[in-house]
């Protein structure tokens, strides 16, 4: 566990803490006036507002999740719940990467949101 815990912080120094509360807001306002949600496997009611440091919590609780913990997730029984927790990671990345781009307020990431909320 230990070791995973190591590979999350590598991946989430990528991304530092560098947008004011001014940007976090605009973006998160943004998102929600537009009813955007990322898909996600569990939701995280707050997911437009995180930090790098509450992204590091979020991602050491679900580390540290046991069987019958990722089972009241939703997680369903003939899925082992590691694959569903790397899953559930790797779509918490691709959405924070996306997210911090938003936040910049770079024209190809409010493109890609555009592109995702007209398929819904």
């Amino acid at each position: 566990m230990k070791k995973n815990t190591l590979a999350l912080q590598d991946r989430i120094i990528r991304y530092p803490d560098i947008h004011t509360k001014e940007q976090i807001d605009t973006a998160a306002h943004a998102l929600e006036g537009m009813n955007y949600r990322p898909m996600l496997l569990i939701d995280m009611p707050d997911f437009f507002y995180i930090t790098s440091d509450g992204l590091l919590a979020e991602l050491n609780r679900l580390v540290k999740m046991t069987s019958e913990e990722w089972s009241a997730a939703g997680c369903p029984a003939h899925v082992a719940h590691t694959d569903f927790r790397d899953k559930q990671i790797g779509l918490i990345f691709y959405h924070y990467a996306l997210l911090y781009r938003l936040r910049s307020n770079e024209p190809d990431a409010w493109n890609e949101i555009n592109l995702l909320c007209e398929d819904d």
